[in-house]
């Protein structure tokens, strides 16, 4: 019996197990607004990403790339612009039920030295959108995204 009981603890406070799925970060892109009319030199196109979770991307002095994910315009990070069109965004869920991401995973490159990292991206209920942080490897971004939340991002 206490075997039976312990088995169900363990089961119980598991974490769920993750589905992933993946878009191209630019695909079907729209200019939804731009710094021109101000003289300034930013641009901000909405891209398809999941159903009910479009991809943001923020485009400033032609070097320079912000990026957000959901319903809101919540940009953050900065990236240089030049990646690999090849790399896709990893979108993480809990499993089962629908599939409502909480995270994001992208391959980017740093402004200063070009180096390719992955920035996890974190989706809040309201539609916004906040960069938890940056790493070198896969396994430490999937630990990044699923690590509990904490205060602010």
């Amino acid at each position: 019996m206490l075997g039976l009981i312990a088995t169900i603890l363990l089961t119980t406070t598991a974490p769920d197990p993750v589905q992933v799925r993946y878009t191209p970060l630019s695909d079907h892109c729209e200019m939804m607004d731009e710094g021109a009319f101000e003289g300034q030199d930013w641009v901000l196109h909405r891209c398809q990403g999941l159903p009910g979770y479009p991809i943001w991307i923020g485009y400033a002095d032609g070097t320079r790339m912000s990026l957000a994910f959901g319903s809101m315009q919540s940009v953050s990070g900065m990236f240089a612009t030049d990646r690999d069109t090849s790399w896709p965004v990893e979108w993480r869920a809990r499993a089962g039920g629908d599939f409502q991401p909480y995270a994001t995973i992208v391959s980017v490159r740093s402004l200063t030295d070009g180096t390719s990292m992955l920035a996890v991206y974190l989706l809040a209920e309201d539609g916004s959108s906040c960069l938890r942080g940056v790493t070198a490897t896969n396994e430490a971004a999937g630990e990044l995204a699923d690590a509990p939340p904490r205060q602010g991002c």
